[in-house]
């Protein structure tokens, strides 16, 4: 029997359309949560099997005996990226449940990047090349990286990096601004205050970066590093524009009214596709 693929941070965002994106494969999932009731009420969750456990406390561990495959998405205050428990307190604690996973039996791991591990680059990025961290989640993610890369010198495993771009879709965080911008749709609101949208973004639904996710997961004898992304650039105003349509509502942009933060980048993109990054790895298999 196929063993079960063990995905964290279940209940967030991503990770709730990864286990779907699973389910519809047929895969069976032991999802890691930290409070079951709650689990329970989420939709996506319901074909899996429940396992209570926080990693931010290091004095009990899950058995993981059910599976030797990860899917970790789990991290915390992802909102919060200039918060330095990114680097004191969530990457030490998910660098020792990672860790302690491998030692225990895990033989194949994809983690959950972002691309503002890239920093405030401009342009068309690829997965090979540096990375410029400039916020401290953005540092937290580049070191947790590097430190699992140090890892498989001493222990084999399997890992896949894969630096996801901006999400949007269902059950997205009500404080972003596309949740906010959606609502405003909602509530027949006259305007919607933002900055001057001209920022180009590498946007991606969800469910399709889950599918995508899931799919390169399963191919056999994968790792490595890679964007999640769909590498076609849309400037945030013009994305609004198009999200009016889709909806058939109209609103006021109220371009200007904020200004752009500090440490964002005026443009970044992918520069390919995770899917033609997928077909690349199944040609290179097949040849």
């Amino acid at each position: 029997m196929e063993k079960k693929i063990i995905v964290t941070g279940g209940t967030g965002f991503l990770g709730r359309h990864v286990i779907q994106a699973l389910n519809n494969k047929k895969v069976n999932v032991i999802a890691l949560v930290r409070d079951k009731c709650e689990a329970r009420k989420i939709n996506e969750l319901s074909e899996s099997e429940l396992i209570e456990y926080d990693i931010n406390n290091k004095s009990k561990f899950p058995d993981l005996k059910g599976s030797n495959k990860l899917i970790h998405c789990a991290w915390e205050e992802v909102r919060n990226t200039s918060s330095c428990k990114h680097i004191t307190t969530y990457l030490p604690n998910h660098l020792h449940f990672l860790q302690n996973s491998i030692m225990k039996g895990i033989d194949k791991v994809l983690i959950t990047g972002s691309y503002f591990e890239y920093g405030s680059q401009e342009g068309a990025v690829n997965s090979s090349q540096k990375v410029d961290p400039n916020t401290p989640y953005a540092f937290a993610k580049v070191e947790l990286h590097k430190q699992m890369l140090k890892f498989k010198l001493i222990q084999k495993f399997d890992l896949i990096w894969a630096r996801v771009f901006h999400l949007y879709g269902e059950n997205q965080a009500k404080d972003t601004v596309l949740s906010m911008f959606d609502d405003a749709l909602k509530n027949q609101e006259k305007i919607f205050n933002m900055t001057g949208g001209e920022q180009l973004i590498d946007f991606i639904p969800v469910d399709e970066a889950a599918e995508m996710l899931v799919k390169l997961f399963l191919i056999a004898g994968v790792h490595g590093t890679f964007n999640v992304c769909r590498g076609k650039p849309l400037k945030l105003k013009d994305f609004m524009i198009k999200r009016m349509k889709e909806k058939k509502k109209k609103i006021i942009l109220g371009l200007g009214f904020y200004d752009y933060r500090a440490t964002e980048s005026k443009g970044i993109w992918g520069e390919d596709s995770i899917r033609n990054q997928i077909k690349q790895v199944i040609s290179k298999k097949l040849i």
